[in-house]
């Protein structure tokens, strides 16, 4: 009976390292997502040299004007993506405390499809 409470604790040890593990993942992930990435890339790349003053004016319009429309046309996606991660970091904080609690069991049971995640998304 002790060495299955040991092995339940150990158990259950691991369980809270994984999660702690995982939800340090999803909050850099979360940390590291830029709503303004292609229009610092569009900026930043014009492939002109330094003392080409007119083919850096003339392809920063473009440039910018482009990564504008990719950063607002994604910004919808990388909000949907961040609300996602965070519903499942306050998910993952639940069942920290009691792997035996019903959140925890829910989340243990959740599978991709379930949860209205594509399978890479996990």
């Amino acid at each position: 009976a002790q060495a299955q409470a040991w092995r339940d604790k150990l158990a259950q040890a691991k369980e809270r390292a994984l999660a702690q593990q995982k939800a340090r993942k999803i909050q850099a992930e979360i940390r590291d997502t830029s709503f303004a990435e292609y229009i610092g890339k569009g900026a930043n790349s014009s492939g002109c040299g330094h003392d080409d003053i007119f083919c850096i004016l003339s392809s920063a319009g473009p440039r910018m004007t482009a990564g504008t429309v990719i950063d607002i046309t994604s910004f919808p996606f990388k909000l949907t993506r961040i609300n996602q991660l965070k519903k499942e970091a306050a998910l993952l904080a639940n069942s920290w405390g009691s792997p035996d609690s019903m959140i925890a069991r829910v989340a243990a049971t959740r599978t991709p499809a379930s949860a209205g995640l594509a399978p890479t998304d996990r």
